[in-house]
């Protein structure tokens, strides 16, 4: 399966989502962690239903990553049958963790990779035969 650049990025940013709202739940628990008075009987509902709506969210993302990926792994062409089992294992144990990676090499990296070009739209002359040298014989180039 060949993503265009566009679908590449979309597919990016969506991976790193979960990364980003892991670091933004960490800092926002540290601060409330470092800003607890323990003589106050406040706390902050709307800080602790925010990061449950995101928790969630985020699971729920990562679990259509997950989805994603197997299925781009298992319609990948250019994966033998080894490595498919080898990137399917690691996307499902390693979670959001591994897919910025497969992204990079396996989604990205493709997307960005120049088009090849058919003989018939190339602009390059045909090559020329190999010279006969007359005492030696034909010359074969490498």
């Amino acid at each position: 399966m060949q993503l265009d650049k566009t679908r590449a990025i979309i597919i990016g940013i969506l991976t790193l989502l979960p990364h980003v709202f892991g670091l933004f739940a960490l800092l926002r628990v540290l601060s409330f962690i470092l800003t607890f008075d323990i003589n106050s009987t406040d706390i902050s509902v709307p800080s602790i239903s925010s990061l449950l709506f995101g928790s969630a969210f985020t699971w729920l993302l990562s679990m259509a990553l997950i989805v994603f990926y197997l299925l781009h792994v298992y319609e990948s062409k250019e994966l033998d049958t080894e490595k498919k089992w080898l990137w399917s294992a690691v996307i499902v144990f390693a979670g959001y963790v591994s897919m910025p990676f497969y992204w990079w090499y396996k989604i990205w990296k493709p997307a960005t990779a120049p088009m090849p070009v058919r003989e018939e739209e190339s602009i390059a002359p045909p090559p020329e035969p190999p010279e006969e040298d007359e005492g030696k014989g034909r010359v074969y180039e490498l």
